[in-house]
């Protein structure tokens, strides 16, 4: 089913976070802030936030109000057939984004939210842990399931055709694109932004070499950050908070 979404606003705070994958998604599918959505940037909490328990992110339309990034996620790319082509595909697509957010929930209690990262931290997260990456996993490594063990997971389990599930680019590209390689340029940086929170993981070059061993993966990753859509994207969104 496709959309056409004038009336469309995501409200958020002024930054990537949350937001950023609808927008890229919107971005995809050939529509930026102003003609066919508003980008809601905010500096504090505005009225009408009740689909999300009075807070941000939420997405609202005519026909009413959607909150969770996940929900809000599932409607920008099932309006603009960035959900796949079946209902196989669609519910594979949703379970590589619930696979990437479990892998940060595991990276955030290595490295929470706002903490500077050590450089203990990031060698425990990218060269240690778990390596299995075929077969049952192994439940007796489950507290040491690190960024090597997510990615041969998740490599595994994508498809062969060039994009993470089906033929196509989807939501589950934009997910992937999102972690593994969505950088903050210096040019969007506000003052004193520190470079490892403008870099995917706080480490764009460790990330990097992780993906080496990765090549679906990547070839899904490269979908997204050659797309026209996506370079019209980041040569228009300007100085982000975060």
């Amino acid at each position: 089913m496709t959309s056409s979404t004038p009336d469309l606003t995501l409200n958020y705070w002024n930054g990537r976070g949350l937001m950023e994958v609808p927008r890229l998604l919107l971005a995809i599918s050939g529509k930026f802030p102003g003609a066919d959505y508003t980008d809601g940037r905010n500096s504090a909490p505005p009225a009408g936030l009740e689909a999300n328990l009075g807070r941000m992110p939420v997405l609202a339309t005519q026909e009413g109000s959607v909150g969770q990034s996940v929900a809000i996620n599932y409607y920008v790319a099932a309006t603009n057939d960035l959900l796949g082509s079946t209902p196989l595909e669609a519910a594979r697509i949703l379970s590589v984004q619930a696979h990437v957010t479990e892998m940060m929930d595991c990276f955030r209690k290595i490295v929470p939210y706002g903490a500077t990262p050590t450089e203990e931290d990031l060698s425990k997260w990218f060269d240690t842990g778990a390596t299995d990456s075929s077969g049952p996993a192994d439940g007796s490594r489950r507290p040491e399931r690190f960024a090597q063990w997510w990615v041969g997971r998740i490599e595994a389990s994508l498809d062969d055709a060039g994009y993470a599930v089906g033929s196509a680019l989807s939501l589950a590209d934009v997910v992937l694109y999102n972690c593994f390689a969505e950088v903050l340029l210096e040019s969007e940086r506000g003052e004193g932004f520190a470079d490892w929170r403008a870099e995917p993981m706080c480490s764009l070059a460790r990330t990097s070499k992780l993906l080496e061993a990765a090549p679906k993966l990547s070839g899904a990753i490269e979908k997204v950050k050659n797309h026209e859509g996506t370079k019209k994207w980041l040569g228009m969104r300007g100085v982000q908070g975060f």
